[in-house]
């Protein structure tokens, strides 16, 4: 980004250092300024040096319009001064206006009369802009008076431009429409994370859509199946990101969109990222409506990988099964809310029935099954049977063998349903019924190496670590206020005051300690599992004569999984890397498989970078 820069200066330079682009209000008053009385500035003196600055991570120029034969597309001359401050602009816009998407939208579509006539194609600024927004709507109701344009200058009346003076020499003409959507998707694309929330950027586009109806939707349409087309040679959570924002924004338009072009990518191998980047967004758009509305728009060519009908699957439900008896009898109990002591009680009854080695297992996977049973109507259902039967619940999962069974009951049971498999999870792992390393452990077993081009599958990893983390920054956060406490609200004279919070003091220290060191078991067990599983399979690719791994489909969106893990929990591997490399990585054999040990330095570098700090003399 630097170099590039630097030749847009050079380039400024060698035209004299001349932006026809920018608007020069001045030149209208030329006349009076030379004659009127001149004033005195005040030297400005560069300060002799910037300390304590922070390295920032490396950023860079992010393109979709390239290399194309399209007539209607507008290849940019990123060697133009013009071309990097229209982008600053527009990123400037994004960063002040993020609070509210519609003023934001509203301020990208008039960003032509911030600069000179003819820089945007197709953009008549001798218009007011005024004129073509009668109304600005916007959450603080502001709207425009005629009283605040001086000087007689009113909405049907706007002063004169001189456009001889402000539009000499201009050459380079500009799509706006593009370089909104190349600024926006370099935003929903950063790595390791963008700087605001995807929901904003999401609904940004959706905004500018609506007001931009005519030229934006169309422009749009040819980004996405740009992107499409790249989509096996983007980085794994990009094509996650891309499918996620993609069925998002089909939401807002009534799920329309041409299937039909992209029935080619059916011949693909069925992990080949076109045909999953389909699958996981026809998962998604049935999140956002209903199983049977988003079939009917959906092309039956397209079937062999549309998402098969959400629904339950009760292991007993069969009258055929031989424990179907016994788990009516337990659904009848608990859809008539018997007592804790009573369901308790039936274990006991049925419970010689059963193999002695297999009593525990069984009453858990029965109970288990029930429960989510009665409560599969919704998710307020669930839970009031969860919290009704939690003690049982929790007596059911003492070790760490308990909570992946049930774990792994839960998953059979809403192996239809994959988001509320997610949620059920996410809602277990609070009431702590399971933890973080059961689910974690689920994930990597050989059952489940099938699903590795599924979001389901990282989403539920990305929740149950940010869980994890969550509660360390949660527990940080009362020790911090507990050891530093706004003196304006809390005032600790007494030694009665002084005695308490020693003790609290002590017990926030203690359980700091306790979820930080779950916090590293947790992420050290995850990186174990993630290098060997993929240590395992470069092993049989070696066996195969496979040079290359990542021609290999499943390896591609696994270890690109496993980098995008190592980019998103960088901060908290970094305080234990040493121990990483050492127990992990060195038992490894990195000259047969140095891609694995690729991903260790990846951390490593992220973590330079964010500590490093830039002292220049600017003297």
């Amino acid at each position: 980004m630097l170099e590039l820069l630097w030749t847009q200066i050079q380039n400024l330079k060698s035209n004299d250092w001349v932006c026809p682009n920018l608007l020069k209000p001045w030149s209208e008053y030329d006349g009076v300024l030379i004659t009127a009385d001149q004033h005195e500035v005040e030297k400005f003196v560069v300060p002799q040096e910037f300390g304590g600055m922070n390295n920032s991570l490396p950023t860079t120029s992010f393109r979709i319009f390239v290399g194309l034969d399209d007539e209607s597309i507008k290849e940019h001359d990123v060697s133009d001064i013009s071309y990097f401050i229209i982008n600053d602009v527009v990123d400037d816009i994004l960063d002040i206006m993020e609070v509210n998407r519609k003023d934001c939208a509203k301020y990208l579509k008039d960003l032509p009369y911030c600069f000179a006539p003819d820089t945007f194609i197709g953009k008549d600024t001798t218009v007011s802009a005024a004129k073509t927004d009668v109304k600005v709507e916007s959450e603080t109701k502001m709207e425009t008076e005629e009283d605040s344009f001086p000087n007689n200058w009113t909405n049907d009346n706007p002063p004169s431009v001189d456009t001889t003076n402000t539009n000499q020499n201009i050459t380079a003409n500009f799509q706006l429409e593009q370089i909104i959507v190349e600024s926006t998707f370099k935003n929903i694309f950063q790595l390791p994370q963008p700087k605001y929330k995807y929901i904003f950027y999401h609904s940004l586009l959706t905004e500018v859509c609506k007001m931009m109806h005519e030229t934006f939707p169309p422009v749009l349409g040819k980004a996405i199946g740009i992107l499409f087309d790249r989509v096996d040679i983007m980085d794994v959570e990009c094509c996650y990101r891309f499918w996620n924002w993609f069925s998002h924004h089909l939401s807002n338009f009534s799920f329309i969109w041409n299937w039909k072009d992209w029935e080619s990518s059916l011949q693909f191998d069925p992990l080949h990222p076109k045909v999953c980047f389909l699958r996981e967004t026809f998962q998604k758009m049935v999140r956002y409506s209903y199983y049977e509305r988003i079939k009917s728009t959906i092309p039956d060519e397209f079937s062999s990988i549309f998402p098969i009908e959400p629904s339950t699957s009760f292991k007993y439900e069969d009258s055929t099964h031989p424990l179907h008896d016994l788990a009516e009898t337990l659904l009848g109990k608990i859809r008539k809310r018997a007592s804790n002591e009573d369901v308790q009680a039936y274990f006991k009854e049925i419970v010689t029935a059963l193999p002695p080695k297999e009593q525990d297992q069984t009453i858990r996977d029965i109970f288990v099954q029930c429960v989510l049973m009665q409560g599969c109507k919704s998710f307020s259902h669930v839970l009031n049977v969860i919290e009704r039967y939690l003690p049982i619940l929790q007596s059911l999962n003492e070790s760490p063998e308990d909570k992946l069974h049930t774990v792994k009951i839960v998953a059979e049971f809403w192996k239809r349903n994959t988001q509320f498999l997610g949620i059920l999870l996410d809602k277990l792992l609070n009431y702590r019924v399971i933890d973080a390393s059961s689910i974690i452990t689920w994930l990597f077993t050989k059952e489940m190496e099938t699903e590795v081009s599924k979001s389901y599958m990282w989403e539920i990893m990305k929740n149950t670590i940010n869980k994890v983390i969550s509660r360390v920054k949660q527990v940080q956060y009362k020790l911090d206020t507990l050891i530093n406490p706004r003196t304006d609200i809390i005032d600790i004279t007494s030694d009665v005051d002084k005695k308490v919070n020693s003790e609290e003091l002590r017990s926030l220290e203690n359980t700091l300690s306790n979820v930080t060191r779950e916090q590293k078991e947790v992420l050290l067990a995850l990186v174990n599992l993630f290098v060997g599983m993929l240590d395992e399979r470069l092993k049989e690719y070696i066996e195969q004569d496979i040079q290359d791994p990542m021609s290999q489909y499943w390896f591609w969106w696994a270890y690109g999984f496993f980098k995008e893990i190592g980019r998103c929990y960088q901060p908290q591997m970094s305080t234990f890397m040493v121990t990483l490399e050492t127990v992990i990585i060195d038992p490894l054999d990195t000259k047969t498989n140095p891609i694995i040990a690729n991903v260790i330095e990846m951390i490593k570098a992220f973590g330079r970078m964010k500590e490093a700090s830039v002292v220049e003399d600017l003297s």
